[in-house]
């Protein structure tokens, strides 16, 4: 058994932020980069090994995380000042889950066969997206957690006396995602 526990901290200088999507004539949609205050992305690692003899393999790993800019960032602002349409702004960093991990369970029952599950999480996380085509007026939405699972099972053939081709039999992947109504 191996089990390891790390946490991080990285605190980024002048980050790239994309704001105030237009659409020109013609349909090109242009974003405008430029560079925020700073920010820092800080959490924890967690991953876990156990070997059931030398026939089972269970692999697993997860990441809690958070990633904030220094100062509140625009991403979206109007061209003409309404009322009705304020700024659109966030100290998150976008499309950056809090939460991800993953498993894998190998199974070898015999030297040429292998059967292996696994999967992935993406956690929820917060994403921009235009609710106004003409003003390009942009929102921060949460998306939904996102699972993948794989099924795999692969026969090695010994082709020569040092050299072995694996040949995957048959490949399953299941996604799974709540859409919002």
């Amino acid at each position: 058994m191996n089990f390891v526990i790390e946490g991080f901290y990285t605190h980024l200088t002048n980050p790239f932020i994309f704001a105030n999507q237009e659409e020109l004539p013609g349909g090109v949609a242009v974003l405008t980069k430029s560079n925020g205050d700073g920010a820092s992305v800080s959490g924890v690692n967690i991953e876990a090994n156990v070997a059931f003899g030398s026939k089972l393999v269970l692999q697993s790993g997860a990441t809690i995380q958070k990633a904030l800019y220094d100062s509140e960032e625009v991403l979206w602002t109007p061209e003409v000042p309404l009322q009705d349409l304020q700024s659109t702004t966030t100290n998150r960093l976008l499309r950056t889950p809090n939460a991800y991990g993953y498993f894998s369970l190998v199974y070898t029952p015999f030297d040429a066969l292998t059967l292996s599950y696994s999967g992935v999480m993406t956690g929820s996380m917060y994403v921009p997206q235009v609710i106004d085509a003409e003003t390009e007026k942009t929102i921060i939405k949460s998306t939904p957690t996102f699972f993948e699972n794989n099924i795999k099972v692969s026969l090695t053939f010994q082709l020569e006396e040092d050299f072995k081709a694996d040949r995957p039999v048959w490949r399953c992947a299941k996604y799974f995602q709540k859409l919002p109504s």
